[in-house]
């Protein structure tokens, strides 16, 4: 049992680590699992994690933060209230990701994840820079939110985006700032409380768009 806490580089590099009871960890610090369980593809479910130690900023995506690079395939924080930034990076193998409680998703958070085809984020309103970046296996993304922070969505496969909580359409500009730099879909629809919108977001001016119920 790894206690209520996972140090710096705790278990950093244990690539043949088959299993770990998460049970009353609550903090993780930087790097404390990064590139663990790659022989596994383990599923971990933290019911008591509520945040780390460290998270990444915009300037430092190169240093690892908590489950960084691991072997994971499905991952549930139920109480985690974090930003998160870099929690999971370059988890190639993750699948699905659970955060019930998650008011935002941090920088980096997800980026590289090009396994990840389902993220569940009710309550989040707010995503950083490059969050999903490199998403390529996600298609969709339901967000409380009203709007992404620039290059949230670059390089990622999200095609279908709903905002329930956002009234009206966003402008084209602010799609192609969430996907700037390109490598995404040609194609991407916004769902939001009065009707649904289809961006190309490579274009920055206006471009051909069909809406409905505004």
């Amino acid at each position: 049992n790894v206690g209520d806490a996972a140090f710096k580089d705790a278990f950093a590099g244990c690539t043949n680590l088959q299993s770990v009871s998460f049970t009353n960890l609550r903090v993780v610090s930087s790097a404390a699992f990064e590139n663990a369980f790659k022989g596994a593809r383990v599923d971990l479910r933290l019911p008591k994690l509520a945040g780390t130690a460290r998270t990444a900023s915009f300037d430092d995506e190169t240093k690892g933060c908590g489950f960084a690079g691991a072997g994971i395939r499905r991952f549930q924080a139920d109480v985690f209230g974090g930003s998160g930034g870099g929690l999971l990076m370059g988890c190639t193998g993750l699948e699905e990701a659970v955060f019930p409680k998650l008011a935002m998703v941090g920088h980096y958070m997800f980026y590289g994840c090009t396994s990840l085809t389902n993220v569940v984020i009710p309550k989040a309103t707010s995503v950083q820079r490059e969050a999903f970046a490199d998403c390529t296996s996600l298609k969709t993304l339901t967000f409380a939110g009203t709007d992404f922070n620039d290059y949230a969505l670059e390089g990622s496969g999200i095609e279908t985006i709903y905002m329930p909580n956002k009234t009206n359409a966003p402008s084209p500009s602010r799609v192609f700032m969430w996907y700037y730099g390109g490598g995404g879909p040609s194609r991407v629809t916004v769902n939001y409380a009065n009707g649904s919108t289809v961006y190309d977001p490579n274009v920055k001016t206006n471009i051909a768009q069909t809406a409905t119920g505004q």
